[in-house]
């Protein structure tokens, strides 16, 4: 499972609306029984705020989150991520940032994309992308948007 920048947010920053499900995830991962994938591209969206502001303590709770939980990972730009992430773009016209959202999900095995950006929903077309990663065809995650069980 992977979750996109604002999915994060909505953990980090505590969202009512969302932390039920959100927690639960992150409480599956932490406990081993999920893993949870976190693309460069989202911490480094993440850690914006905090390094404009100067908020140590925002900064720290990011970084806890995204390199210190067990379960959830972040997936580097590696070579791998940057050929899957141009494939998902040429098949979907997704903006780079979120492309590499699902590249890194895509690489590292996840099933679910979970985020509130409308543009993922055309992961869920009835006929499943998949992209080629060397000798092997990886299928491309569905997406989960958090409006819809909201």
């Amino acid at each position: 499972m992977a979750l996109d920048t604002n999915a994060c947010i909505y953990h980090l920053e505590r969202q009512a609306a969302f932390s039920g499900l959100l927690d639960a995830v992150v409480a599956r991962a932490i406990g081993g029984a999920l893993h949870v994938v976190v693309s460069a591209v989202v911490q480094l969206e993440l850690l914006v705020r905090p390094y404009a502001s100067g908020d140590l303590r925002v900064l720290r709770h990011i970084l806890e989150f995204t390199e210190e939980h067990a379960g959830v990972v972040t997936t580097p730009l590696s070579r791998e991520v940057v050929h899957v992430s141009a494939q998902i773009r040429a098949m979907t016209r997704l903006k780079l940032p979120d492309a590499i959202v699902v590249g890194s999900a895509v690489v590292d095995g996840a099933d679910l994309v979970i985020g509130n950006d409308g543009k993922f929903e055309q992961l869920n077309s009835s006929s499943r992308l998949e992209v080629a990663s060397g000798s092997r065809r990886l299928r491309v995650p569905a997406f989960l948007r958090l409006d819809d069980y909201t």
